[in-house]
This record gives C-alpha cells, structure tokens and sequence, in this order.
C-alpha cells in the first residue's frame, strides 16, 4: 500500500510537470474575437478560451459513448477526431449565416450539425476535455495552410500525445491522412500543408506573441 502511494504521488508530480513545462513553453497572451459583426456594425467580444468548454453534461455524455476502459489519452483523441468527422459537415460561414465569420460554441455545433473549420475545432477539443485528456494536451490553432496551389487562412486542433510528447494535428476538416492513428501521424511541425500559426488556446490558456483583436478573421 505504501508502494502504491508512493507511485501514485509520482505520477501526479510528473504529470503536473508537465502541464506546467507546456503552458509555459510559449507566451500567454490575451486573445480577443470579436465575432458575429454584420455590415460594420461591432460585435461581440469574446475571450477565445471560452469557445472550448470542458465540463458538459452533453459533451461528457457524448465522450462516454466513445470512450472504453484502459483507453490511453492518444486513444481518446482520435475517437473524439473520428466523431467530429462523422458527425459534422463542413459549412462555411457565409453560406450558413451569411456573416464573413461566426464562431459557433460547441453546443451550437452539435444542434446545427455543421459548421466552417473553427466550429469542428472548438467541438473536438471540447469534446476531448470532456474525455479528461488534460488540458495542456490539445489546443486549438489558427494560423495558415497551404494546399499546394494558395494559403489560406485555417483553424484546426493540435494535440500532444503521449507516445513522445510530439504535436500532431487532428485536422476534422482535411482528406489528409484524416483517420491515420495518432502514433503514426506526422509531427505537426514537420506537416506541409501547414503553414504560420498565429496562435492557440484552449480552455485554460492563450498563446501568442502579442495581446491583439481579431475581428473578421484576422488580427485588427
């Protein structure tokens, strides 16, 4: 029983040391979207943070049906990915809303059963903490991709998984590649169809090198 305690109290320290190594490793910045603005008239602003929620009672109820005992974090992330992908169709925002941007929460998502590639972002990570995959784990990233022919400008979730704790994207919207297993996929820095991040976040922190505003998409 003291073996055990020992282990145990071990492990959280580890762990904890992580989380803290990984939410320090890059500036945390204040990161503003001002979003749902219709013909220059000003929107509403939110903290990105708050599009990823990670304690719902759907969302949890969702992560349930798809989690199985003794799955490890890798294993959970890719389930989450896989459901995204099932069960949301890819829609832009100017035929869904006709807004040039309308950041969807995770709850809107899941009514309208489709969104652009921020809203199944916003989901699968929310759906991953729902999982208890930790925090510091799974960030969404806005920044640009580049299909070979143009950049563009892309919002798509990076996770940290524990094979070598190595980013990797969990890209819902992508044909790349788009249900490889998390071991095998590619670092996302050695990734070519993506390019410049801008920044990430999730639910507990905000990256960046600056404190700005987007509105419309981009840096004001």
């Amino acid at each position: 029983m003291w073996f055990f305690t020992k282990w145990r109290k071990k492990e959280i320290e580890i762990k904890e040391d992580k989380a803290e190594f990984w939410n320090n490793k890059y500036p945390r910045k204040d990161i503003i979207y001002r979003v749902r603005n219709r013909k220059g008239r000003e929107g509403i602003s939110f903290d990105v943070r708050n599009f990823i929620v990670p304690k719902d009672a759907i969302l949890s109820t969702i992560a349930k049906t798809l989690m199985k005992e003794g799955m490890s974090n890798d294993e959970k992330a890719y389930a989450c990915m896989k459901w995204v992908i099932d069960n949301i169709k890819y829609n832009p925002d100017l035929r869904q809303f006709n807004f040039e941007e309308h950041w969807l929460f995770p709850a809107e998502t899941l009514y309208y059963k489709k969104g652009d590639c921020e809203d199944g972002t916003h989901l699968m990570i929310s759906l991953m903490r729902n999982a208890e995959i930790p925090a510091y784990r799974c960030k969404a990233t806005v920044g640009y991709a580049n299909n070979g022919k143009q950049k563009f400008y892309h919002s798509y979730p990076i996770y940290l998984r524990e094979k070598d704790d190595e980013w990797v994207v969990l890209d819902w919207n992508s044909a790349e590649i788009s249900f490889l297993p998390v071991e095998f996929r590619l670092l996302a820095k050695n990734n070519p169809f993506y390019d410049r991040l801008d920044y990430t976040f999730n639910d507990e922190h905000s990256w960046s090198q600056n404190n700005f505003i987007i509105e419309n998409g981009h840096k004001k």
